[in-house]
């Protein structure tokens, strides 16, 4: 494997993990706020965490984008 193959890897491996934490963070955040509003209309700022999370919790799209730029090196490497 390729070094830039490997920074590639390790990259989108440290994307992942951040992205997990980052969820969890956004998601704990919303439920306090959630619990503390009572019977209030939400906030701005839970609506905005809310997006947030929502953003974060597409997994998919990282996945993709690292299959496709495998996919590309991998065609590099083959000289086509």
């Amino acid at each position: 494997m390729s070094l830039s193959r490997h920074v590639i890897k390790a990259s989108f491996q440290s994307l992942h993990e951040y992205r997990e934490k980052a969820s969890a963070l956004a998601n704990a955040a919303l439920t306090v706020m959630r619990e503390q509003r009572e019977n209030q209309p939400a906030s701005d700022g839970e609506l905005i965490v809310g997006v947030l999370l929502s953003l974060l919790e597409r997994r998919d799209d990282l996945l993709d984008a690292e299959a496709g730029l495998s996919s590309m090196l991998d065609r590099s490497a083959a000289g086509t």
